[in-house]
């Protein structure tokens, strides 16, 4: 089998502008989860912020990698979903199932216009140029792949 798409939105657009980006993915034969940001989306849910964002997302990735099982799951990122999913990921790729003596997990990666971190990464409160400097800072220490 196939692994299952995961998609995360970004902050402004909500899930409903990848509605035909699943559609299209379900028609070829593929399993899609769309994820929402539960603090953002057409308008900002009072008193959630983006660790609620990520919270959800782990919550959400953690029951596609299990109901994936050893197919895996390929995310495909968008916008602030990219440092989103990036923090949500914590011990969820490949990498780390096999590491726990389990299969399946994040086998892939795509971004789309979108921000990024290693595995485990969280949004700290800086300003984005600060955040963009101390990414390009430390990207050296770490590959970047799509493969886990």
């Amino acid at each position: 089998m196939a692994p299952v798409i995961f998609i995360v939105p970004g902050l402004w657009e909500g899930p409903i502008v990848f509605q035909p980006l699943r559609t299209l993915l379900e028609n070829a034969g593929l399993s899609v989860y769309l994820t929402r940001l539960v603090s953002t989306g057409t308008t900002a849910a009072t008193g959630l912020t983006v660790k609620d964002d990520t919270a959800a997302i782990a919550r959400d990735l953690a029951s596609t990698v299990d109901m994936a099982g050893s197919d895996g799951v390929i995310v495909f990122l968008h916008s602030a979903g990219g440092f989103l999913c990036s923090a949500a990921m914590q011990g969820l790729t490949a990498t780390s199932m096999r590491a726990a003596g389990r299969k399946g997990g994040v086998k892939g990666i795509i971004f789309m216009s979108c921000a990024f971190g290693p595995e485990g990464f969280e949004t700290k409160p800086t300003s984005t140029m600060q955040y963009f400097v101390s990414i390009i800072d430390s990207i050296s220490s770490w590959s970047l792949c799509t493969s886990f």
